[in-house]
């Protein structure tokens, strides 16, 4: 019988492979040193670039799995290849594989190819690893990288995750005391942790059920931010004035009913500093339209 582990081994790890290939080689990459990311061979490299792109998104398909989401981790791996290094990427697409394997999403696909395979099988509940908490430490470490220190907002900043399914804010991870700017870098004095903030909380639970972005963070707001938001054609809406918090939140809520904006620019009001509300289907998405906006703005 096949351990749910090797299923996915043998099926989701390598499309997911053939993805990333194909990216690095977009990038200029050799097989070679594609090959020394996943530590395989350049003829098996070969192999993965031999067969379409448009293969491996047909076999996600047939797994129970959407085109955009493998996209999505291919896409996200080679950014953390290219920024954090090869260990901050496989330590990010083991967590997914894992947390993959305990939504239970690959159980149909599973029983297809394991006749054998018992119709109560839940073994894999227990293999769950929290990808929300291990998302928004990496999320941390990738703006650090990027310099992003330079959008933090006065109010400082937060950046904030919705496990999937999230029902209340005590399904919404963040990080206690927000984020802070010491010298050029981020710092945050406590792990991330659920139910960590009810404001950030409250717009993100709305966002996912509405639109199903599971993260949001705070960024500063001033006039080389909006023209840069508008130079890098993001997808971006102004709400405001907003005299108090709640009248923030209910001006950012009653935007994302309208339409789901990637980003809501609130203008503040009396005593209420402008910020940037950046949004999208993870924290480590979130961080990377963070990081395109500060080298936008500041390029080194």
């Amino acid at each position: 019988m096949s351990l749910p582990l090797e299923f996915a081994v043998s099926t989701v790890l390598p499309l997911i492979r053939g993805l990333v290939a194909h990216i690095l080689y977009e990038k200029g990459y050799s097989q070679s040193r594609i090959g020394h990311v996943f530590g395989i061979s350049q003829p098996a490299v070969n192999a993965y670039m031999r067969t379409p792109r448009e293969h491996y998104l047909r076999r996600a398909q047939s797994l129970g799995l959407s085109s955009e989401e493998v996209e999505h981790v291919a896409n996200t791996f080679v950014m953390l290849v290219e920024s954090l290094g090869t260990s901050e990427a496989l330590k990010y697409l083991d967590g997914w594989l894992l947390s993959l394997l305990s939504s239970l999403r690959l159980c149909d696909a599973h029983r297809a190819m394991v006749k054998a395979l018992p119709h109560d099988c839940d073994i894999c509940l227990f293999l769950a690893s929290d990808k929300s908490l291990s998302n928004l430490l990496t999320s941390v470490r990738l703006l650090s990288y990027g310099k992003a220190y330079r959008l933090v907002p006065n109010v400082r900043m937060n950046i904030v995750e919705a496990r999937d399914g999230a029902m209340s804010i005590n399904d919404v991870a963040g990080f206690p005391g927000r984020i802070t700017v010491v010298g050029d870098k981020l710092v945050h004095y406590s792990a991330p942790i659920y139910g960590a903030s009810r404001f950030m909380g409250r717009i993100v639970l709305e966002a996912y059920k509405k639109c199903g972005f599971r993260a949001a963070a705070n960024i500063a707001y001033n006039d080389e931010v909006e023209r840069t938001l508008s130079k890098l054609g993001l997808d971006f809406t102004r709400v405001g004035p907003s005299n108090s918090e709640e009248e923030t939140l209910l001006n950012i809520l009653n935007a994302l009913k309208e339409r789901c904006w990637e980003i809501v620019v609130d203008s503040g009001g009396t005593g209420i500093e402008p910020n940037t509300y950046v949004f999208g289907v993870d924290s480590i998405d979130v961080a990377n339209k963070i990081l395109a906006i500060a080298r936008s703005i500041s390029p080194e």
